[in-house]
């Protein structure tokens, strides 16, 4: 007889799963200008084989720190253009994807065959924990595409089993790397860990900031604890997080940049990046980038500043102009290698949630340096 802690082993190990895929097909919108990159590709040559690749790097990795057994499969004749099953010695359930390309998605009726292919996969597979209707539509252009999104969207709003995947989040699914796949399947994994809480309060704070710490930590786990001040100031990755961080200190200087002195609320800067807007404070009050708090910003606007990775010279003599300053807030969490050196560590007691975190993605996932960063950045700021 099974025994029930052995049900409920089973069913918590396949709702991470279902998580993993979820939060892997809804990771992060990217800009609609990237849409275009959706405008082209074929379902049957193109779009199919690519989410399956990109389901298999995730569930394979799953699969060997869960014991889940995953199968994909290609089901088209039965409501499915791609079929999970996520299996343990108990129990299986099944995830549904049905995918429609750009050209499909110009003809309204795509909505109706929408339904048809919905309710013939609920009643062949059973149970089905969820189905994803994944649209690769190109919304850079005028056209029919975004009306039939926004029809698809609204046809299937009341049904609580199907979740639409929209044209941004597609774009980003098919460019996944694998540091972002191992980031999930350690964020999922974790979930509702109180060492991930304390790492993305280690993170909220100046992007540069966060940025120099992380460069210190990942440095610290290459063999290399102190840095000279010089090899943070020719560092390509935080010139260019200074190079889009907004810093009212240079205002009047030279090196101002127009976001460092404007008026603008969160909401105005997603607009102009390309990002989801977020709901404004409840106050009404708009932000104002001389009184922005960085530290109280959104876990994706802060990831986006942290994954800049093209410097340009502007942005390299805004990090020598800012760095002091940075140094000198961080001062209780650095360790000096003497007094007149200008070499410097963090101090692993303060960071102790980012230092395990590091250390796991190093000897689990071989990553290291920029790898690494990507990895904890993805990791820790997830999107909100």
């Amino acid at each position: 007889m099974t025994q029930p802690d052995e049900d409920t082993d089973g069913r918590g190990r396949i709702a991470l799963g279902r998580r993993l895929i979820a939060n892997a097909l809804r990771y992060s919108t990217a800009p609609i200008a990237q849409t275009a990159s959706l405008r082209d590709l074929k379902h049957d040559a193109d779009l199919l084989p690519r989410i399956q690749h990109q389901l298999r790097l995730l569930l394979d990795t799953f699969h060997r720190d869960s014991n889940v057994v995953y199968d994909i499969q290609g089901m088209r004749d039965l409501g499915c253009d791609l079929l999970v099953r996520l299996q343990t010695d108990n129990d299986a359930r099944f995830i549904g994807l049905q995918v429609k390309s750009d050209i499909e998605l110009q003809q309204d009726v795509v909505v109706n065959k929408l339904l048809l292919q919905y309710s013939t996969a609920v009643d062949h597979y059973s149970p089905m924990l969820d189905f994803y209707i994944v649209l690769a539509a190109d919304l850079s252009v005028k056209g029919p595409q975004s009306r039939v999104v926004r029809a698809v969207q609204q046809a299937f709003s009341m049904k609580s089993d199907v979740k639409v995947v929209d044209p941004q989040y597609v774009a980003t699914l098919l460019r996944l790397p694998t540091t972002t796949m191992d980031a999930l399947i350690t964020q999922t994994m974790r979930t509702g860990d109180p060492i991930m809480s304390a790492a993305r309060l280690d993170l909220r704070r100046d992007p540069v900031e966060a940025a120099v710490i992380l460069r210190l930590i990942t440095a610290h786990l290459s063999g290399r604890p102190h840095l000279p001040v010089r090899d943070l100031l020719d560092d390509r990755w935080i010139q260019s997080v200074a190079g889009r961080t907004p810093h009212p200190s240079l205002r009047h200087t030279p090196h101002a940049e127009s976001f460092d002195a404007e008026f603008a609320d969160e909401n105005e800067l997603r607009d102009e990046v390309g990002l989801p807007r977020v709901q404004r404070d409840p106050t009404g009050a708009d932000y104002q980038f001389y009184r922005l708090d960085l530290t109280d910003i959104s876990d994706s606007l802060r990831r986006w500043f942290l994954s800049s990775d093209d410097p340009s010279v502007a942005a390299t003599a805004r990090l020598a102009a800012v760095l002091p300053a940075v140094l000198d807030s961080l001062e209780d969490e650095l360790v000096w290698q003497d007094p007149d050196s200008n070499q410097c560590a963090v101090r692993i007691d303060q960071y102790v949630a980012l230092f395990a975190l590091a250390a796991e993605g190093q000897a689990k996932h071989e990553l290291y340096d920029d790898d690494l960063i990507k990895y904890l950045i993805e990791l820790v700021l997830s999107d909100d």
